[in-house]
């Protein structure tokens, strides 16, 4: 998706037609028994017309007919089309799911199904009616909304499910309970731990399906990125992402991209942290 067209786009442009739009929109909410709202649900509306447009024209909608009310109609379009895209994302999320009795995961899961019956597409557009308490080792960008943020939540939770699913089960929830024995009651993202424990398989040549490092392992970590080279760690963490995506047949470019920048991330920790924190983010097993 392109967002110069909603880049160059100036919303004040439309005063003189937003007026009616905004009048149009109380109208229909308040189903026609009254034209007067408080400031701040009229704010909401507003925020809503905004979102959508502008949902319009970041999907790379050039239209000849620029008016306000059209872009708004266009832009209602686009957005039932990305909630139905939506559910489908859901649907493949839990399909990949992994979960290891996560009890935040699970809860985030069944927020994001009442969204899809709760969420208001016409009034509301950019708001999130559920709670989303499960991390993702990547965030979503603040800047997205609506359904826009809950599509891109799911698309890089279905990443980390499949990733998770290369594993074996039993070995890779001993791994999270080595980590932190009370991760199911956690606020934890599970992703990360199975992944810096085999990424540091791939940096060392090792095994990459092995679950467990030791403290002679964690040392030769440390070692190997010391003295710090900026350029070297970015090359080692590289190689080693290659050698994990080989390894478990990863080939699509969503996913090598997803575990090369959660590879990148971690520079700053790797060069910063001693030899016990080394252990402690490999998830060492003493």
């Amino acid at each position: 998706m392109s967002n110069e067209l909603a880049k160059n786009y100036d919303f004040s442009q439309f005063k003189e037609e937003l007026y009616p739009l905004l009048k149009r929109q109380v109208s229909l909410y308040t189903m026609g028994d009254s034209s007067y709202l408080p400031a701040e649900k009229v704010q909401e509306l507003l925020e809503s017309v905004r979102f959508t447009v502008e949902t319009h024209l970041t999907l790379g909608n050039a239209d000849e007919d620029r008016t306000l009310a059209r872009l708004f109609e266009k832009g209602g379009l686009d957005v039932w089309r990305l909630v139905e895209e939506g559910k489908r994302l859901f649907n493949a999320a839990g399909r990949t799911a992994a979960g290891f009795g996560s009890v935040a995961y699970k809860d985030t899961m069944d927020a994001i199904g009442g969204f899809f019956r709760v969420y208001d597409l016409r009034f509301f557009a950019h708001d999130i009616p559920c709670m989303i308490d499960y991390p993702l080792c990547l965030p979503v960008p603040d800047r997205l909304k609506g359904i826009c943020f809950i599509n891109d939540y799911l698309r890089r939770i279905i990443l980390e499910n499949r990733f998770c699913l290369c594993f074996d089960r039993r070995a890779a929830a001993r791994l999270l309970t080595v980590c932190r024995p009370d991760y199911k009651e956690l606020i934890l993202n599970l992703f990360e731990p199975l992944f810096l424990c085999a990424l540091g398989h791939a940096v060392l040549g090792r095994n990459i399906g092995d679950m467990s490092l030791g403290i002679t392992d964690a040392q030769m970590l440390y070692s190997r990125f010391r003295p710090w080279d900026d350029g070297k760690a970015k090359a080692c963490l590289h190689e080693a992402v290659n050698k994990l995506c080989v390894y478990f047949g990863l080939w699509d470019s969503a996913m090598r991209a997803y575990l090369a920048q959660a590879a990148h991330d971690q520079m700053p920790i790797l060069k910063s942290a001693s030899l016990e924190g080394y252990e402690n983010m490999f998830g060492v097993q003493r």
